[in-house]
């Protein structure tokens, strides 16, 4: 399933993709929850060498209209699998972040922030 996407949420797509420094593993856990790279090419290939790179967004993902019931669910040794599952999970469950409207301003917010930090 996919949601409209505001033109803010949009530009805070585009605005990841100027960051020139990783962000913190927590940071990338926030965003990603969905299998979409940040970045150019060589800063995709960089950070996943470093094993850390996230490409799953939890805001993003329910920005997006995702359903985290109809998402399957990472194998029991996918322990980077789980920590991005969990991520999303923890979005819609503890934080009740399920109007897809509201994750996509949610995301605009936090790349905003991070934008000062990365770029």
């Amino acid at each position: 399933m996919s949601h409209p996407e505001s033109p803010e949420f949009l530009q805070a797509q585009q605005a990841t993709e100027a960051f020139t420094t990783k962000p913190t593993n927590d940071e990338l856990l926030r965003l990603y929850g969905t299998r979409r790279p940040l970045g150019n090419l060589m800063a995709c290939l960089s950070w996943a060498a470093e094993g850390s790179f996230e490409t799953y967004m939890a805001l993003f993902k329910i920005g997006k209209g995702f359903d985290l019931e109809s998402a399957p669910k990472p194998g029991m040794f996918d322990m980077k699998g789980k920590a991005k599952y969990n991520a999303w999970k923890a979005a819609v469950e503890e934080e009740g972040i399920t109007d897809p409207e509201e994750a996509q301003k949610k995301y605009v917010e936090f790349v905003e922030g991070l934008k000062s930090k990365y770029t």
